[in-house]
């Protein structure tokens, strides 16, 4: 929706026109299932290229002036990791590495004009909020790369660990382990456990807890919270992004 510019059925995640004739606000957080019809129509149709500030390389300025903004390296699609720039790579690292494979070759700090990483790691809900599996399977691979060391040695990495975030009431007699009592127990966990870890920069790792601003709000399934708290999320992400680029 927002790199868009089309907040009524921007999140709308399919081609079908009748679905985007019938949908809107919600998309994919829609209380109705026919709205959260996915198909690869947005991963091929939107790129980070859309949000103003974002320098395309033709030297034209891209969305908002050459090498402005807050997003002016990215030049690669959602989808893609391939580009004909070295120095600037989107990726995505997760379960069954959807929707492109990750690779750390994509990843140069001890090249001069390698701007640096950031990385936003979000696990829990999908390893069973174990945070001794999580922790092995996604934390600490991350965290004993050579790569992300070498990095970390250049100051070169940022790295943000997303917290639990709170399910509905009405889904804990199902879902217990995904309780707000066992999610904060999680978050606790796995902060701990980073931050003792002794990996390096481990001590710099950042958290963001979201578990109190999705406790109580809306959802579209007991757990996936709507448009509203999507976007203070992404707001957290971008302060949070804008104060680091700044020092």
């Amino acid at each position: 929706m927002v790199m868009r510019g089309q907040w009524v059925n921007g999140a709308v995640m399919t081609a079908d026109p009748g679905t985007k004739a019938s949908c809107s606000c919600d998309g994919q957080y829609s209380e109705n299932r026919a709205c959260r019809k996915f198909d690869p129509y947005f991963l091929s149709t939107t790129s980070p290229l859309s949000i103003p500030g974002v320098d395309d390389g033709d030297g034209n300025g891209g969305g908002g002036g050459k090498d402005s903004g807050l997003c002016s390296n990215l030049v690669t699609s959602l989808n893609k990791t391939d580009t004909t720039d070295s120095h600037v790579h989107t990726f995505k690292q997760g379960k069954d590495s959807w929707p492109a494979p990750f690779s750390w070759d994509q990843i140069n700090c001890t090249d001069p004009d390698y701007r640096g990483v950031f990385l936003m790691v979000q696990a829990g809900l999908h390893y069973g909020t174990d945070a001794d599996r999580t922790f092995k399977e996604v934390v600490e691979p991350i965290l004993r790369h050579p790569t992300y060391e070498t990095c970390v040695e250049l100051d070169k990495v940022k790295i943000v660990f997303a917290s639990m975030t709170a399910q509905s009431r009405s889904m804990d007699q199902r879902y217990s382990h995904q309780s707000r009592e066992n999610s904060n127990l999680f978050n606790e966990k796995i902060q701990d456990m980073i931050q003792s870890s002794g990996a390096p920069g481990s001590g710099d790792v950042m958290f963001l807890n979201w578990l109190n601003l999705t406790a109580d709000a809306q959802t579209s399934d007991g757990l996936h919270s709507l448009m509203d708290v999507n976007l203070s999320k992404v707001s957290h992400l971008l302060y949070l992004l804008e104060m680091l680029s700044t020092g």
